[in-house]
């Protein structure tokens, strides 16, 4: 009876030898075969969701490069309607203003379609001819300053030879004496002319063609005194801007 039991307890204490190499080499390795499967998707999901994570940054980072675009572009615009408001209202006044000339004086509207500014002819060549009204000696003016005066006309064109252009010379008066004067053409708007050292006259002072038109030929803008000459030597600059004019008139 003794030696079964001792087979027994042999018996049972083998099994439990291979029941514990079992644990250790087999399945200890399939444990850690399990850990690393299962890791490897959450690793691969770590990266998706970097990636995902990566990715709305940067749309959010475009999102905001694109409002401050918009943004330049819309103050942009705003600035453009400010300028294009301006024009309009300028050509309207302008427009009304033509209206009155015509109605209150016998004036002909003419665009400037060609200028020769250079030392040797100060003109322009105007979109209105004798066919509409125009003559030689028409004076020529914007608003209310003097350009020049009609120097040739053909059928639907005539030519403006400015006032300030070099070696011409016109009657002026100053307005404040009302010392009468002759200017001599120097060219880019600017005009020579003397008084004698008694005439008080100061810097900014106007010069009219005369007293019943009362064109603006232009304004003082330095006097030159030399103790030696009885005379002051004015230059005189026209308030326009021949570079930039498009639109003039004609009076008959």
């Amino acid at each position: 009876m003794g030696r079964p039991k001792n087979i027994r307890i042999f018996f049972g204490f083998f099994i439990a030898a291979l029941l514990f190499s079992f644990i250790i080499n087999i399945l200890a390795p399939m444990r850690s075969l399990a850990l690393t499967f299962l890791s490897t998707p959450l690793v691969g999901a770590g990266y998706v969701w970097s990636g995902i994570i990566e990715q709305f940054s940067l749309l959010g980072a475009g999102k905001r490069s694109g409002i401050i675009e918009l943004k330049k572009e819309n103050t942009y615009l705003k600035i453009k309607s400010m300028r294009d408001e301006v024009r309009i209202s300028e050509y309207q006044s302008l427009d009304a203003e033509v209206s009155t000339l015509q109605i209150t004086h016998d004036v002909i509207p003419a665009s400037v379609m060609f200028k020769r500014l250079d030392s040797f002819a100060h003109t322009a060549l105007l979109n209105k001819g004798h066919t509409d009204g125009v003559s030689s000696g028409n004076i020529v003016f914007y608003k209310n300053a003097l350009l020049g005066f009609i120097q040739d006309t053909s059928g639907h064109s005539s030519t403006v030879k400015f006032a300030f252009a070099p070696f011409t010379e016109m009657n002026g008066i100053l307005a404040g004496p009302g010392v009468p004067v002759i200017l001599e053409g120097k060219g880019a708007g600017f005009y020579i002319t003397k008084v004698p050292r008694g005439v008080t006259v100061d810097i900014g002072e106007i010069v009219v063609n005369n007293i019943a038109d009362s064109f603006i030929i232009g304004e003082v803008v330095s006097i030159k005194d030399e103790v030696t000459t009885p005379f002051l030597e004015l230059l005189v600059r026209s308030p326009i801007n021949a570079d930039i004019i498009k639109e003039v008139f004609i009076g008959k």
